[in-house]
């Protein structure tokens, strides 16, 4: 409870998201990367959102199957 004043949740299309949201030192992306029309664009961009020793999680559910 003493934390939900430091936790913020957007929803949006990751390839153009506005700068205006600020920085973050946690940027989540869950199951995302592989269903972009453009990855590199997010790969790209995402780097503007995420604070300096902030932290990027990118997960995929790639499987080798």
């Amino acid at each position: 409870q003493e934390l939900t004043h430091r936790v913020k949740f957007y929803v949006g299309d990751a390839c153009n998201l506005d700068e205006s949201l600020g920085k973050f030192d946690l940027v989540f992306g869950g199951n995302l990367i592989d269903r972009l029309p453009d990855p590199a664009k997010f790969l790209k961009d995402v780097k503007n959102f995420v604070n300096p020793n902030g932290i990027l999680i990118l997960t995929s559910p790639y499987t080798w199957l």
